[in-house]
């Protein structure tokens, strides 16, 4: 059996998406699973255990009908059995279009589109608590053929030990001492509306520093963003426990990085989820505007999340009924201070991180920096 599973949306999309596929193998154990996504995010998955091939589709390949059309063709010639669609966009639906031979092409109920080239339909929903749900949902069609596990999969991603080793030596070099505690710090977003007020964001840093005796490595996670953290590190102050001088060019360095730390703090953006994937303990603030801002797990014990919500009384809450401006969200995230954030910090900290060496001191049990197998 070979199944595409198709995604073209940001780095946070794809790794929950990824998700899929550790329960698809799990339901089909001898399968050819592959996925499509954009190149940028593809590097994540070069080492899924749960993943046959990565096939990553260009910006030049997406700007361009003609190369498109041709990308699909090719990938359409492998004559997949199942192919899942996952956001039932205009560019996802020409791989079902091309393949009607395939008997399942999954995909959500979203549009005209859906009617014509789709022979399932999906209902898309975010149940409070749950990011994974929806995800789960695209195997529903498929009861008929196989005994459909319910678990929800986790989100896995694996960075071999030689990635790990070769950033771990590049932070040595930059100055970072893994004897102490190592944070990474998130202090910029691509889009810089949905970065967490820098004033803010400084004094959770000094909050590291003097209450954790810790190591903070800001990081990019696009290289416009740069400037974002140059600023970040100026405000902090002069600090030789402060690095924004680890090279993170690609996502596969900045996964690689996140192995080699303790903590994730900082926007709640696709590293978040990177951190996620990986299993390193997480305080995220959420911006506003986050589609899935009710889905995100809130109830994780190594994954924390702070939002506005949490930071307002019951009837503040109940007066926001429709947000839909930007302006709106900037009062919203304005809510959220580090008062509300710190203690959420401290928590996590004195459950999974001590003051000792990194091997042993952060990593929580069940921790892993190469997954050797799948876990549905």
């Amino acid at each position: 059996m070979k199944i595409l599973v198709i995604q073209f949306k940001k780095i946070g999309d794809d790794i929950v998406t990824s998700a899929l596929c550790n329960n698809l193998r799990s339901c089909f154990p001898d399968a050819q699973i592959d996925y499509c996504l954009k190149e940028h995010s593809a590097e994540l998955f070069e080492h899924h255990a749960c993943i046959n091939e990565v096939i990553p589709v260009s910006r030049a390949e997406l700007k361009k009908p003609l190369q498109y059309l041709r990308k699909a063709w090719r990938v359409s010639r492998k004559r997949y059995d199942i192919i899942i669609d996952a956001n039932a966009s205009g560019k996802g639906v020409l791989f079902s279009f091309l393949s009607p031979g395939s008997k399942h092409r999954i995909s959500r109920r979203k549009g005209v589109l859906g009617n014509l080239f789709y022979s399932d339909r999906v209902l898309w929903e975010y149940p409070p608590g749950d990011e994974l749900h929806p995800v789960v949902d695209f195997l529903s069609p498929l009861h008929e053929d196989q005994s459909i596990g319910a678990k929800t999969p986790p989100i896995s991603l694996s960075v071999s030990d030689r990635e790990r080793q070769d950033m771990r030596e590049i932070m040595t070099q930059c100055g970072v001492d893994f004897d102490r505690p190592v944070f990474a710090i998130s202090a910029s977003a691509k889009d810089p509306a949905k970065s967490w007020h820098q004033e803010k964001m400084v004094t959770l840093a000094k909050h590291c520093l003097d209450q954790y005796g810790a190591q903070l490595v800001a990081f990019s996670g696009m290289p416009h963003e740069q400037q974002q953290i140059r600023e970040f590190h100026q405000a902090v102050g002069v600090n030789s426990d402060v690095f924004s001088n680890v090279p993170t060019r690609k996502l596969s360095s900045l996964m690689a990085l996140l192995s080699n730390c303790d903590l994730f703090l900082g926007n709640a953006a696709g590293a978040r989820w990177i951190a996620q994937g990986i299993g390193l303990p997480s305080v995220a603030v959420v911006y506003p505007g986050d589609r899935r801002v009710d889905c995100l797990p809130m109830g994780d014990r190594l994954h924390k999340m702070v939002r506005w919500q949490d930071c307002s009384d019951e009837a503040n809450v109940a007066d926001v009924t429709t947000v839909d401006k930007q302006n709106d969200w900037a009062e919203l995230y304005d809510r959220i201070q580090p008062q509300h954030v710190i203690p959420v910090l401290d928590q996590l900290v004195k459950i999974h991180v001590t003051k000792g060496a990194c091997q042993t001191a952060a990593k929580p049990s069940g921790y892993r920096s190469e997954i050797t197998g799948c876990h549905p």
